[in-house]
């Protein structure tokens, strides 16, 4: 019978791989909650630079007042929800 060309891989070597994998993974994940937390830090101050303007709470759009309940969901927001749904819609329109 021929032998094969390569040795089954050793117990020890799987194992590393997969704590290579574990590490890449965990190390993704930290990335992405970093990246996450520089976005929202940014929109934070976005929001104090727009209260100390006095246009926070007011639509950067149409300038309409944004609804205290959007703003307590969505403190950093800087348009109403009709803006939005309007900057989604051709959003998804450039995606295409």
């Amino acid at each position: 019978a021929d032998a094969p060309s390569e040795a089954p891989a050793r117990a020890g070597e799987v194992g590393a791989f997969k704590d290579d994998a574990v590490r890449d993974t965990f190390a993704a994940a930290e990335a992405a909650k970093a990246e996450r937390a520089a976005i929202e830090l940014e929109q934070v101050l976005v929001a104090r630079a727009r209260l100390h303007d006095h246009r926070f709470g007011r639509c950067s759009e149409c300038d309409d007042p944004i609804p205290l309940d959007r703003l307590l969901v969505l403190p950093a927001t800087n348009c109403c929800t009709a803006c939005q749904a309007i900057r989604e819609r051709a959003g998804r329109r450039l995606a295409h």
